[in-house]
């Protein structure tokens, strides 16, 4: 078989369904086994990228809903100052978020206190006062360390970088839904969002698998060398991309089910390299036995080791050319006992008749 007519797919399906052809493999260039590897970690980005993209558009859309509601109160923002007609705090329980909008001229710092308090007990929120914002964009740990101003990763910012980002002196809850949050700029909103998510995950999938690909190389070598088939470390290497084939779909399947539903497999990692362990080990184990049955020698430390039928065969060939070795002495001997008929013997053979009779 010619390794440079198998396609991607075809190798893709070997990886997971012959083992027995994972010869071929070891056989290659290891810069074709890096080119399937980059194949594949592209492919598994995409649809990663492309989930995550998909699930964070479900919270952008739902913010864009709640700000277009009534609930949502009336705000003008202006020479980096916010006015709203009404309070609001709000709180989301399925994400663990708070909103609050409080844009009281000279608020006591008691109540931004409590605000900032009750903000705390949520993974996410926004305080929005008159001339600042406090905000937090993730969970935060027990052991979270905390700053000089015992604000564990709470965040300030002013109006202004608002208006900068947006471009724009002023903004009002009217202009920010008819021009804003519209289906243009959310299409763009997303299409950000997914090059954004599709470099990180690419960055982070190339660093993890180069640790994986070396950590079941290395083991596939340790294997290689007790088993007794000459393998070198490039070859493993090669092997171990192919053999980390199924754990890295099924690690794309598992990590899209879980940014939708929330389904966490226990220990998947340490499943996921155990397949990777299996398919390398059970890759040269059947590489070892198909020498062995097809009559290939497998060098071990400079000797050369042979079925025990071909050393039968071995030893009948040599016999057989031994045997053909005697023969034609052997035939001489059988010529030199056998004596000649010069015409002395039938003399003889006459008189001792008649002397007979």
């Amino acid at each position: 078989m010619e390794t440079e007519k198998i396609g991607f797919f075809k190798r893709v399906k070997m990886a997971i369904f012959n083992l027995e052809q994972y010869s071929i493999f070891a056989n290659e260039r290891f810069r074709k086994a890096l080119k399937y590897l980059f194949l594949i970690v592209l492919i598994s980005t995409f649809f990663l990228a492309l989930a995550s993209t998909i699930d964070i558009s479900k919270d952008v859309e739902k913010l864009i809903d709640f700000i277009k509601s009534d609930e949502f109160p009336d705000f003008t923002l202006e020479d980096d100052e916010l006015s709203s007609e009404s309070i609001l705090n709000s709180y989301d329980k399925e994400y663990n978020g708070r909103l609050i909008i409080d844009t009281t001229e000279n608020l006591p710092e008691e109540k931004i206190n409590e605000y900032r308090k009750q903000a705390k007990e949520n993974s996410i929120y926004a305080i929005l006062l008159k001339n600042k914002i406090y905000y937090r964009t993730g969970a935060v740990s027990a052991d979270t360390v905390l700053d000089e101003n015992n604000n564990d990763y709470e965040f300030e910012a002013s109006y202004n970088t608002v208006t900068s980002l947006f471009n724009v002196k002023s903004l009002t809850k009217e202009k920010l839904v008819n021009d804003y949050l519209n289906d243009d700029m959310l299409f763009k909103v997303k299409m950000v969002l997914f090059v954004y998510a599709f470099m990180t995950i690419l960055l982070l999938n190339i660093l993890t698998l180069l640790e994986d690909i070396v950590i079941v190389g290395v083991f596939g070598w340790i294997a290689s060398k007790i088993s007794r088939v000459p393998l070198n470390f490039s070859k493993c290497m090669s092997l171990a991309i192919y053999s980390l084939t199924l754990s890295i779909i099924l690690s794309t399947i598992y990590s899209i089910v879980y940014s939708f539903t929330g389904f966490e497999i226990k220990y998947f990692e340490v499943m996921y390299m155990i397949i990777s362990y299996i398919y390398i080990v059970a890759a040269i184990m059947i590489m070892k036995e198909g020498n062995r049955t097809a009559g290939e020698a497998v060098t071990v430390e400079g000797e050369v080791l042979k079925p025990e039928e071909e050393k039968e065969d071995d030893n009948q060939e040599e016999d057989k050319k031994e045997k053909k070795k005697k023969l034609p002495k052997d035939e001489e001997k059988d010529k030199e006992e056998i004596p000649e008929d010069n015409g002395k013997n039938t003399e003889k053979k006459e008189e001792n008749s008649k002397g007979e009779k």
